[in-house]
């Protein structure tokens, strides 16, 4: 694929990918977005990990608890 930068006036060849990372989501070449949600639900399965202490103390409340997980773990999925 060519591409004319205006400013030097002269052609540039660009490389064609299959997939690629745009804005911090994965972009692929036919719309599949298949490697995206599998990335997305690996992040918000290690949060979740990384979170288990709380899931597991009784001295926090369940209502701290649903926030702690809308705010860490549904925030990346």
């Amino acid at each position: 694929m060519l591409y004319l930068d205006a400013k030097i006036m002269q052609y540039t060849t660009l490389e064609q990918v299959h997939d690629f990372k745009f804005l911090g989501s994965y972009k692929s070449a036919d719309g599949d977005c298949t490697k995206e949600i599998k990335r997305r639900i690996a992040m918000a399965r290690q949060k979740a990990v990384v979170l288990a202490s709380i899931w597991k103390d009784r001295n926090i409340k369940t209502a701290t608890k649903v926030k702690v997980m809308k705010s860490m773990v549904w925030a990346v999925f």
